[in-house]
């Protein structure tokens, strides 16, 4: 009974992941415009409460069970990505003597404790990691349909009990696309960012070509409805991150699949995402988007990446984490708006100036190892997601600065190792 109700909880964590539903913690004050910074203040989540009722009716069975079995067969997994998960939170941990803000570094490493004990539980086979993305793509689908919805009404759906953010084309804000002396409201899901969103999605596209291709129609239908939200998230970087993925997915299967087969299928899905993209009148905006490059976005970029060398410069052990928007205008030589402080959109170059130069070399030489490793194993899942995450995080912050981003960087790790010690027998090609 007790391993039934924490194997629920569980679950119900990763279904909650993309619902902000929250109660506010501590955290910076608001500023006079009404704007407040998300990454120095701190909530509890209702999929942190999931989880923690997970950990107690674990811990009650383990109790009660009078069994210590658990102990013996107990695990870390990959020791060399056990080891620089270890690594990097003794960088975080030096980085604490250097912190700026201690309370809200301290608050980051448990954000990052926790989830290494999910991912820890995911290797022990005490949570099915196939379970867990059954889930997963379930909620990403409905998230999809919402996403959808968003854009052709250009507001949000007043999903306010499911933690859907308050959007529409004229708040001030928002994330929109400009297009003709108009503006569009991008699709947010019930994340507090499209460009998360869209790294959901991509992140869920890749767990259905690989684990649902037994269901080649269903698999099909939720890829579409998944690359159409896709879409509508405007997203570059999340779209660049799919491109580069299914094409590293595509090298290694393309001379073991039945061409026409595969063909058949891809054709069906992108002409699917791309008649309703028509439907919606979307397109035109789409390629607008790709195509405006150098918009005011990457100016920002440049800037905070400016910023970021300049606080490593003087700061080689960091600021702490989590505490490179409490610094960011003592090192700019621009007066910045609050809604203009935002962390480097580089998470390499984030870590050199919260953590300093040890966390930047672990993290640099953890995202090495997961590549010559997945290589090694010829996985394209696991190929495709090394490279999700190392363009989502050369071009984004919130893998490390956000809840929901946190939880996709681990959902993604967790992802990798899916039969314990070894992935060598993960099979990829779809039955015929």
């Amino acid at each position: 009974m007790l391993k039934k109700t924490y194997t629920i909880f569980f679950y119900l964590f990763f279904a909650f992941l993309p619902l902000q539903l929250d109660v506010f913690l501590f955290g910076s004050n608001v500023y006079d415009s009404g704007f407040f910074n998300p990454y120095l203040n701190h909530f509890l989540y209702l999929s942190d409460i999931m989880l923690i009722l997970g950990f107690v009716f674990f811990g009650l069975e383990i109790l009660f069970s009078h069994d210590l079995v658990v102990f013996k067969k107990f695990s870390f997994g990959d020791k060399n990505i056990f080891y620089f998960f270890c690594l990097l939170l003794f960088s975080f941990l030096i980085s604490l003597f250097f912190s700026v803000n201690l309370m809200n570094s301290i608050f980051y490493i448990l954000r990052f404790c926790e989830f290494f004990a999910v991912y820890l539980f995911v290797v022990n086979d005490v949570i099915d990691i196939k379970k867990v993305l059954i889930v997963f793509c379930s909620v990403m689908f409905v998230e999809a349909i919402i996403g959808i919805s968003q854009y052709v009404l250009q507001e949000s759906l007043g999903l306010r009990f499911f933690g859907e953010p308050v959007v529409n084309s004229t708040i001030l804000g928002v994330a929109k696309v400009d297009f003709m002396d108009m503006k569009f409201l991008r699709s947010y899901g019930t994340f507090p960012h499209p460009n998360i969103f869209a790294g959901y999605l991509v992140f869920a596209i890749f767990s259905m070509m690989q684990f649902f291709k037994n269901s080649p129609k269903i698999s099909s239908f939720f890829i579409s409805i998944f690359l159409l939200a896709l879409f509508l998230t405007f997203s570059r970087t999340g779209f660049v991150a799919f491109i580069v993925g299914f094409s590293v997915f595509s090298l290694f299967v393309l001379n073991k699949l039945d061409k026409f087969k595969l063909l058949k299928r891809v054709f069906f899905v992108v002409i699917g995402a791309a008649f309703l993209l028509f439907i919606l009148k979307a397109f035109p905006l789409f390629i607008d988007r790709i195509n405006s490059v150098y918009d005011l976005s990457l100016q920002y970029r440049i800037i905070y990446l400016v910023i970021g060398f300049a606080i490593f410069f003087h700061n080689p052990f960091g600021v702490g984490v989590g505490n490179f928007t409490d610094v960011m205008q003592n090192f700019s030589l621009l007066k910045l708006s609050p809604w203009e402080i935002q962390p480097v959109h580089n998470i390499f170059v984030l870590v050199l100036s919260e953590v300093g130069i040890i966390g930047f070399m672990v993290l640099v030489s953890f995202l090495v190892y997961l590549f010559i490793y997945s290589f090694k194993k010829k996985n394209p899942f696991f190929i495709s997601i090394c490279f999700m995450l190392l363009i989502l995080g050369s071009f984004d912050h919130y893998l490390f600065t956000l809840y929901q981003g946190q939880a996709l960087f681990w959902l993604s790790i967790c992802a990798l190792y899916p039969f314990k010690n070894s992935l060598s027998d993960i099979g990829f090609l779809p039955s015929n």
